[in-house]
């Protein structure tokens, strides 16, 4: 094999995306001090106050529909919030505590919308997993002429309430405009399960055990929103399974996966069989609620041996939450980028090189950090690509975590056909 160096050689290595196809909406919301208002009253020993705020983000794949009045995204009662509209994330605080798509879900979700699809009205009813006897965040306003006639901003500790204050007219509690930012290329789901009911075996001792799932996909936005139920399983970057037994099954390890879901309007999963098996499917662990297909549909379940010979954790129509975030670039203080100059085969007749990765954080990251080379000259083609998101093709490490110092080095091979310079913008994820 021969190989000549490649003059001229051009590679950027700054952290910009010069490429965004779609955008993400958040809208924010502070309402006013307890204290302002007409009535109000905060419980001796909770930490609140009449100084007390209530803030509040929502975010949407997009700037909400305009002119929507009494816009019921979901009341499920709180028995499942991974159906319809709701937002795919969100954050609410009142100081002293936070409600996050990881420890609450909606029961009601309710917007109101002007012409330019700024919230005019809402009633936003949030409560901590896993019901309705723990800690639960209110906000409603008197828009929506379903429910109340004047703001209320409620943070309760079943069975008391230990803070409540209702608004008087003229008291300013609107929502910001949305705030539109770009968007990832990737989107992780996570899935917290419920705990398991029947067990056998080691999962009948200890505990509890529950099903964790995260995976990363390429489908993004609009790619995502009402998707009908379909197998994604080559969209997948990365994914994880745990239950708490220190089992465990990832892409290092698992020797089957099968990812298939359908979605609401903002890209929450309402339907869906998500499973994987181990080196050996004896060790198998799976999600499945209200799907066409599968084994035992409405279960989640880990088993050690197959068929459920031997230990085993199961819970049946009882399905978990799923939430939904887009996967940030990391920062030029965290992840430095080096990419080598390229190399010419004659025998392959394409140009090869390295990008090399190395956390510069003083932490540990977390994986998987996909490579998108951005910019990258027309007519040049990743030959070995893990993939094509928006920003360009992308190279999967396989790694799911760098210590502090820590590198990973990929190799990179270009076709260039007609010998153009090549140029591209890595962007770690």
């Amino acid at each position: 094999m021969s190989w000549k160096l490649l003059s001229g050689l051009s590679i950027t290595t700054a952290v910009l995306l010069t490429s965004q196809l779609y955008a993400l909406a958040v809208y924010s919301h502070t309402s006013p001090a307890f204290g302002t208002g007409v009535l109000s009253y905060e419980a001796p020993g909770s930490g609140l106050s009449p100084s007390t705020t209530i803030s509040a983000s929502i975010t949407y794949s997009s700037v909400l529909p305009p002119n929507l009045k009494d816009n019921t995204v979901l009341q499920a009662g709180g028995a499942i919030n991974s159906l319809a509209d709701i937002p795919s994330n969100w954050l609410f605080s009142d100081g002293v505590r936070q409600w996050t798509p990881s420890n609450s879900h909606f029961y009601i979700a309710v917007v109101d919308t002007d012409a330019s699809g700024n919230i005019t009205g809402w009633d936003l009813n949030l409560y901590s997993n896993p019901g309705f006897s723990d800690p639960q965040v209110y906000i409603i306003s008197s828009t929506p002429s379903t429910y109340g006639s004047a703001e209320v901003n409620l943070a309760y500790t079943s069975p008391y309430a230990t803070a409540y204050v209702f608004y008087g007219p003229g008291v300013d509690v609107t929502w910001a405009p949305p705030v539109v930012t770009p968007s990832s290329p990737f989107t992780t789901y996570t899935y917290h399960g419920n705990a398991y009911n029947t067990c056998s075996g080691t999962y009948c001792t200890g505990g509890p055990y529950a099903l964790s799932a995260e995976f990363t996909t390429t489908l993004t936005a609009s790619a995502l929103a009402n998707l009908p139920y379909t197998d994604i399983t080559s969209s997948i970057v990365s994914f994880t399974f745990t239950d708490g037994s220190g089992l465990t099954i990832d892409n290092s390890n698992a020797s089957y996966k099968d990812f298939n879901i359908s979605t609401g309007a903002s890209g929450n999963i309402a339907t869906w069989l998500i499973t994987s098996c181990g080196s050996s499917c004896n060790i198998q662990m799976q999600t499945n609620w209200d799907s066409p297909f599968g084994f035992i549909p409405g279960a989640d379940f880990s088993e050690t041996t197959a068929s459920f010979a031997g230990s085993y954790g199961f819970i049946s129509n009882d399905p978990g939450r799923w939430s939904a975030s887009p996967v940030a670039a990391f920062s030029a203080t965290q992840i430095a980028i080096m990419a080598s100059g390229l190399l010419y085969s004659r025998v392959t007749r394409t140009y090869n090189g390295t990008v090399t990765i190395t956390n510069i954080s003083g932490g540990a990251l977390g994986g998987p950090f996909p490579i998108v080379l951005t910019s990258l000259t027309p007519g040049v083609t990743l030959t070995n690509t893990s993939g094509t998101v928006q920003g360009g093709p992308y190279i999967n490490p396989g790694v799911s975590s760098l210590a502090p110092g820590q590198s990973i080095t990929v190799h990179v091979q270009f076709s260039n056909p007609s010998n153009a310079l090549i140029s591209f913008t890595p962007v770690v994820y």
